[in-house]
């Protein structure tokens, strides 16, 4: 992966983690996962890249929901796992970044019954 396309991933995967968890909650209510649908008709809505929609799938869908997207379209080239993870550490380190402005952040990346974070 070139450095600017980790940058635009990295930028992309904060979007979704500021942006697009409060509209998912304010949308649909408090829940601990979304179904992949809910996600990506908003991410369309709020005009965010879709070229990274597999983060945000990771991200607020159960690994079910992942998988019943990934069949149907050509743009997940990872695991679960590795979305969910790759997701979460740029979430956390941007949390961890804002705690220094006194700024406790939010991110609410749901998990699945199968052991999630």
């Amino acid at each position: 992966m070139n450095l600017f396309r980790w940058f635009r991933r990295r930028s992309e995967i904060r979007k979704y983690s500021r942006v697009l968890g409060p509209k998912l909650r304010s949308r649909f209510g408090k829940r601990r996962t979304y179904s992949s649908t809910q996600v990506a008709a908003l991410v369309k809505e709020l005009k965010l890249s879709t070229e990274f929609i597999e983060y945000a799938i990771a991200m607020y869908c159960t690994k079910k929901e992942y998988a019943s997207f990934s069949s149907s379209s050509n743009n997940m080239v990872q695991d679960y796992a590795i979305s969910r993870a790759v997701a979460f550490n740029i979430a956390v380190a941007h949390i961890a970044c804002k705690s220094d402005n006194n700024s406790t952040g939010s991110s609410d990346i749901g998990g699945d019954s199968d052991g999630g974070f």
